[in-house]
């Protein structure tokens, strides 16, 4: 029950959501001059170039690490098995700066 500004009672209903925590991403700092294709995908994306990278991060849009790619080398990076969606696809350079890319899967 609830009481309103003139002392009246009346009758109704709390929803209350918890919508799970605020999750982040690490800031962005240079771009690292790199394009990543196809985009949108299906099954996988590459980067024009893969030196000075030493990583590829995938995170879903609430923030949370879906998958990471240590090895950049062979520059083929498979997503088949993600749901379809948006991503936030971040490259790690060698020397510490980062460039993001949005990523469609379909």
């Amino acid at each position: 029950a609830f009481s309103d500004d003139e002392g009246g009672v009346e009758k109704g209903s709390v929803w209350v959501l918890q919508l799970g925590e605020v999750l982040s991403i690490e800031e962005i700092d240079e771009n690292l001059g790199i394009s990543l294709f196809p985009n949108p995908t299906r099954n996988s994306f590459s980067l024009d170039r893969v030196d000075g990278i030493s990583s590829i991060k995938v995170y879903d849009l609430y923030g949370r690490l879906v998958v990471k790619f240590s090895d950049v080398s062979d520059n083929l990076f498979n997503v088949s098995y993600l749901p379809v969606g948006e991503y936030i696809i971040v490259a790690a350079g060698t020397e510490g700066n980062l460039s993001s890319f949005k990523l469609i899967k379909k």
